[in-house]
């Protein structure tokens, strides 16, 4: 990657909660950055949310 790009963006922070569409948003950036190429991955495929769920109390 362009270090000029890496330099033009805010630091990565993690939130140990995945949001909604994160994953959609992250896989177009790397897409438009040349990072990698092909169909983006469902989000209800790579993300498991049962863990931060069962964290904060949530009943299904």
């Amino acid at each position: 990657m362009d270090p000029e790009i890496l330099a033009s963006v805010p630091p990565l922070r993690m939130d140990w909660e995945l949001r909604k569409d994160t994953t959609d948003r992250l896989q177009r950036a790397y897409r438009d950055a040349g990072v990698t190429k092909g169909a983006p991955l469902p989000e209800e495929k790579i993300v498991d949310r049962a863990p931060y769920a069962e964290a904060v109390g949530h009943r299904s």
